[in-house]
């Protein structure tokens, strides 16, 4: 069952129930790319949004929405992961990202009214905030910093979309696992990098074997790159790493 609840604005602007420390201080060598909008708004905008949102908790593997659905709401990961996908017709699934909290999603359908070009999917227990469309279309007439801030998101995520392309038709798999675990990368809260994705969901990512994301893994971790946990992945060197994907510079 969906239990919903509402964030109020308050001295603190309502932010309790959500931790802004979701972008991970980047290290010299590393800056993840994030899809939150929070830490950009202006203080009476960001009191605006909070008093808006509203919350749902999805079960694992519950669906948040599925492609070509014309879904009206925008969604704020606030706790688990969400993945978004694209099922093509014979039945493979090409996996675009995971989002982690803090990740802004779900508003294509929002701003250009044509159905949404993925499946948003619970990966663990998820909590997402929701904005309504009503809420949206109020935030976007009387705060013109939300709109500047969906502008932002949407070229964040063009570019992670063109990202994935250019990965897939220009780079070898082993590239295209370096550049990602890169990308999926959270900071512990212990100075550690860490990919809370399994194999198997690696391997679903790329529609490669798993065996071969295993072998490919193990190399990485031979050259000490990374080291392996269940279900998870820390990077011990994301220089050494970087330079595997094939970049020059920081995301």
């Amino acid at each position: 069952m969906l239990r919903t609840h509402r964030y109020k604005a308050g001295s603190q602007l309502g932010l309790a129930p959500v931790s802004l420390e979701t972008n991970p201080a980047p290290t010299p060598e590393f800056t993840p790319l994030r899809f939150d909008i929070l830490p950009f708004l202006p203080g009476q905008t960001l009191a605006a949004f909070m008093a808006l949102a509203h919350s749902k908790r999805f079960a694992n593997g519950q669906l948040i929405y599925q492609q070509g659905d014309f879904a009206r709401t925008m969604f704020r990961v606030v706790s688990g992961q969400v993945r978004l996908s694209l099922l093509r017709r014979d039945g493979r699934e090409l996996v675009f990202v995971d989002f982690q909290p803090g990740d802004c999603f779900g508003v294509s359908s929002l701003i250009d009214g044509r159905p949404l070009p993925h499946t948003a999917t619970a990966v663990g227990e998820v909590e997402v905030q929701i904005i309504d469309a009503s809420g949206f279309a109020l935030l976007r007439l009387e705060h013109p910093g939300f709109d500047a801030e969906l502008l932002r998101l949407v070229c964040l995520q063009m570019r992670r979309l063109s990202d994935v392309l250019a990965d897939a038709a220009l780079e070898g798999i082993s590239q295209q696992l370096a550049r990602r675990l890169l990308d999926l990368a959270r900071n512990d809260g212990d100075g550690r990098l860490v990919v809370q994705t399994s194999q198997a969901e690696l391997a679903r990512m790329f529609g490669a074997a798993r065996q071969t994301i295993n072998r490919l893994l193990g190399g990485f971790e031979a050259d000490n790159l990374i080291r392996r946990g269940y279900g998870a992945v820390v990077i011990e060197d994301a220089i050494g790493l970087r330079a595997r994907a094939g970049e020059a510079g920081v995301f």
